[in-house]
Formats: structure tokens, C-alpha cells, sequence
């Protein structure tokens, strides 16, 4: 009678083994065709039939559609890609950060290498800002650069954040300051759309207090009173 229990245990694991694969090879196969499509609307449905999954073929499907001609297209790959994370994702990323046509491609792989771990800051802050120039010439781009800073959580793209208070495009300054804020913890006023003098004096005035929290972070602890 045991026997025969763990028998019909083991026939019924092994057909529903079986369902699984046989679910995911038809899931997947479906997939594979929608990615090939010429249609962005059915290269869409591939990836979010995929999303989350991490063999071969979804992986494959991400790295390939994150170069995609059609933005949404990509940008829906590259944040699968950034789901799974991992060294090859990084450096498809990496390479997107650069090599992409579309500002908001290369945008969307500023913002996700901003969620992988070992991501540099100054990769992404040289995207926002260069040796006192704007980085990438898209403002959409560098939007996504500084997205990418405030996610790392890293002091060291500070000074990359502050220097994007003085981009040429409003949209880059009110995406920085809020990363700032968010980096430090340091709370002040910056109008990204106010005239040219009036966010010179607020940035000198911020500049001032971000050196403060800097000194305060970096003073010893005070030492416990002697009895």
C-alpha cells in the first residue's frame, strides 16, 4: 500500500513537472514570435510576458530589445534588464549609456545602472557634467543621469548633482535638486525656473550649507564627560 502511495505521489509530480514545462516552452515560444515582430505594440507584449523570468531566452529577449529603434520598446527592456541586474546586464547598460540613439534610451540606462550595485558615480555623473560642461547633449539623457545618482546613494556624485543646478535645461536643475535633497538630507530653496540671478544667489547659498553638512559629517563624535 506505501508502495503504491509513493508511486501515485510520483506520477502526479511528474505530470505536473511536465504541465510546467510544457506551459513555459508554449509561454515562451509565444514570446520569442512577439519579439520578432515588427509591431512595437507586440515586441511590448513580449517583454512583459517575460519580465521577471531569468533563463536564457527572456534574457536574451532583454539584451536585444533594449537596443530597440522604438524608445518604449527599449526602455521596457532595459528596466527587465535592470530586474535581473547581474555583470552581463550591467555592461549591456554601460554600453547603452554611450551608444544609444535616443536621449531617453540613454536616459533610462543612467537611471537603472543607478539600482545595480558597484555602478560608479562618476559613470553617471560624467553623463550630467564634464569638466564644466553639460555631459550627454540630450537633456533627457542627463535627466536620467541624475535619477541614476540619487538611486547609488553615494556622496561621491554629489558634486556632479550640484553642478547640474546650473544646466542649461530646467527640467536637468529640478531633477538635481530634488537628488540632492535626497542624497544629504539638507533642506533649501532652489527655483529650477527662476532667472538666472536669482538661482546664482540660491546656489551660492546652497553651496554653503551642503559644506556645512559636509564638515558636520565629518567631525569626531564628541567625547563622552569625564567623571
Amino acid at each position: 500500500m506505501k508502495e503504491r502511495l509513493t508511486l501515485g505521489i510520483g506520477l502526479v509530480l511528474l505530470a505536473a513537472a511536465a504541465a510546467a514545462g510544457w506551459y513555459w516552452f508554449a509561454h515562451g515560444a509565444r514570446a520569442a514570435r512577439l519579439a520578432e515582430s515588427d509591431d512595437p505594440a507586440e515586441r511590448l507584449q513580449a517583454l512583459r510576458e517575460l519580465r521577471g523570468k531569468s533563463n536564457d531566452l527572456a534574457l536574451g529577449v532583454f539584451d536585444r530589445l533594449a537596443r530597440d529603434e522604438d524608445p518604449d520598446v527599449a526602455e521596457e527592456a532595459i528596466r527587465a534588464l535592470g530586474d535581473h541586474g547581474g555583470e552581463a546586464a550591467a555592461e549591456t547598460l554601460k554600453d547603452l549609456l554611450v551608444s544609444a540613439a535616443a536621449g531617453r534610451t540613454r536616459g533610462q540606462a543612467a537611471a537603472t545602472l543607478g539600482l545595480l550595485e558597484g555602478t560608479a558615480p562618476r559613470l553617471l555623473g560624467e553623463r550630467l557634467r564634464s569638466d564644466g560642461r553639460i555631459g550627454d547633449p540630450d537633456a533627457d539623457a542627463r535627466i536620467g543621469a541624475a535619477k541614476g545618482l540619487a538611486r547609488l546613494k553615494d556622496l561621491a556624485g554629489l558634486k556632479y548633482l550640484v553642478a547640474a543646478l546650473e544646466d542649461p535645461d530646467a527640467r536637468v536643475r529640478a531633477v538635481a535638486v530634488v537628488a540632492i535633497q535626497q542624497l544629504t538630507g539638507v533642506r533649501f530653496l532652489f527655483e529650477p525656473r527662476a532667472d538666472e540671478a536669482t538661482r546664482t544667489a540660491q546656489l551660492d547659498t546652497i553651496r554653503r550649507r551642503l559644506a556645512d553638512a559636509a564638515r558636520a559629517r565629518s567631525a569626531p563624535p564628541p567625547r563622552p564627560p569625564s567623571h
